[in-house]
Order: structure tokens, then C-alpha cells, then sequence
């Protein structure tokens, strides 16, 4: 998706601000819109409330593949006419993006009156491992503009191609293929990385909540 850009200060990419994007997929079709600081938003439903409730998370609490009023914080929002709900959330951002993502906010002066972190333990504990420090250009994450990535977006045989590829071959165990076998496995909390990546995980959510005691700001 060709929506992200270089966060200004943060070591990790973030949505593009003050854009409105159509798109489609092949297999989803659907709008984002982004406000100044570059949080997805309704504009047809924009509140003036005196409450605001801030959002972290990834793709599930930003509405991947979906219009903001299907997505889970889209719902809420007609739910809470009172309140208004800010989504700081970004596909593919992990617990420590959710904490850098609250500090700089906070740095900036925007302090929430409810704090909801989103985590999906389903990739949360291996975000913690994998790094978000990527290449943004055109708008794409992870875009070098060689020949591989001109393949990769314009071509459907190539991704087809990658997609057989990649079934017949063997995974890394820390990959995405892998993850749900590998968060299934005792034994595989017993190795180094998920060892590591529990221990990272506890850390940042600790992390989120101390900062958010420190305000006096609810925290789910």
C-alpha cells in the first residue's frame, strides 16, 4: 500500500498525513483518510468532545482491508457520540511501536483522557523482535526501487510465483509463515527467541502502563 511515509522523528514508518487514499487491491477495496498527525479518521463523523480516547495498535485496530465505520475503533466511535477516538494505530507496528507512538504524543502535549492499547498476541510477541526500521519510498514500506520491487508491485505472476515458492520451501522459524506453528510449540518458549520476545513484550507494556499512571490516564 503506497499510504506510509518515514515517521519525522521516530525510528520506524508511519501514515502519510492529511491524505485520503482509495484502495484496491484485487481482493479489497476500501478508503483511508488521515488527519494532521497522520491518524486514520472519519471525516464525515469529526467530534469536538472534551474526552479523548487514545488507540495503539496494528493492522486490527487500524481496520486493515476495510472502510473506518467497519473497522473495530469505526464501530466504537458510533457507539461513544460523547467521545472521540483517536486511532494512533498502524499495520504492522508491535509493542514497542505502541509505546514510542504514546511517548512522542505525550511529548507533543496530546495527553488522553482513556488509553486503550489493542495487541494482537497472534504476531505482537514477534513484532517485539522484528525491526520496523524500513525504507519508505513512493509511499511503500520496504520499497528499494530495484528490480525485485518493481517485480513485486506490478506483477501478479511474480507474487504468485513467491507464494508457491515460499510453500514448498523452508521457513525461518521467526518469519510470518511460521508464527502460529511456533507460538503453538512449548517447546519453542523454552528457545532463545520467544524466550527474548516474551521478555520484551512484558517490558513495553509495562512500560505503556507506568506512563500511563504517571497521568492519572485509565488504561485497558
Amino acid at each position: 500500500l503506497a499510504i506510509y511515509q518515514r515517521h519525522p522523528e521516530l525510528p520506524f514508518y508511519s501514515l502519510m498525513p492529511n491524505e485520503t487514499f482509495h484502495v484496491d487491491t484485487g481482493e479489497t477495496n476500501w478508503h483511508i483518510d488521515t488527519d494532521p498527525r497522520g491518524f486514520r479518521f472519519d471525516p464525515n463523523t469529526q467530534k469536538q468532545s472534551s474526552c479523548i480516547a487514545m488507540w495503539l495498535g496494528d493492522s486490527y485496530a487500524f481496520g486493515q482491508g476495510v472502510n473506518y465505520d467497519e473497522s473495530l475503533i469505526g464501530q466504537i466511535d458510533e457507539k461513544w457520540p460523547d467521545i472521540e477516538n483517536m486511532n494512533a494505530a498502524v499495520g504492522g507496528y508491535g509493542p514497542t511501536q505502541y509505546r514510542r507512538v504514546l511517548e512522542y504524543q505525550l511529548e507533543q502535549g496530546q495527553v488522553p483522557d482513556l488509553l486503550f492499547v489493542a495487541t494482537f498476541i497472534g504476531n505482537d510477541f514477534h513484532d517485539t523482535q522484528w525491526s520496523k526500521d524500513s525504507v519508505v519510498k513512493d509511499g511503500i514500506v520496504g520499497n528499494e526501487r530495484d528490480l525485485k520491487s518493481m517485480l513485486k508491485q506490478n506483477l501478479h505472476l511474480y507474487r504468485l510465483a513467491s507464494s508457491v515458492y515460499h510453500q514448498v520451501t523452508s521457513y525461518d522459524p521467526a518469519r510470518y509463515a511460521a508464527v502460529a506453528n511456533q507460538l503453538a510449540s512449548p517447546e519453542a518458549w523454552d528457545q532463545d527467541f520467544l524466550l527474548e520476545a516474551l521478555t520484551r513484550y512484558e517490558s513495553e507494556m509495562k512500560r505503556i502502563t507506568e506512563l500511563a499512571e504517571e497521568r492519572d490516564i485509565p488504561l485497558a
